[in-house]
């Protein structure tokens, strides 16, 4: 059996839009883990100021303003059906 991406919520302190992200995808039941991203030089250059961003394993499901919904419909469309808890 073939393991799935995991979701990684990039976040930083502080950040009014990933607290918003993180309790709108924790609603939907969506397990992710919250990965905060000025602890990671690369990840903090390549991504900078488009915090919260939705990772599935090194894929971009989406970035702020992240929405549920359409989280759920991109989820589904990369074939992650496990990502609910």
């Amino acid at each position: 059996m073939v393991d799935e991406p995991r979701l990684r919520l990039l976040m930083r302190q502080n950040c009014h839009l990933c607290r918003l992200a993180e309790e709108d995808l924790a609603g939907l039941g969506i397990k992710f883990e919250s990965f905060d991203v000025d602890t990671d030089i690369e990840l903090s250059r390549i991504y900078g100021d488009f915090i919260p961003v939705l990772l599935a394993g090194i894929t971009e499901v989406a970035r702020a303003p992240i929405i549920g919904s359409e989280v759920t419909e991109r989820l589904k469309l990369l074939g992650q059906p496990q990502a609910r808890r």
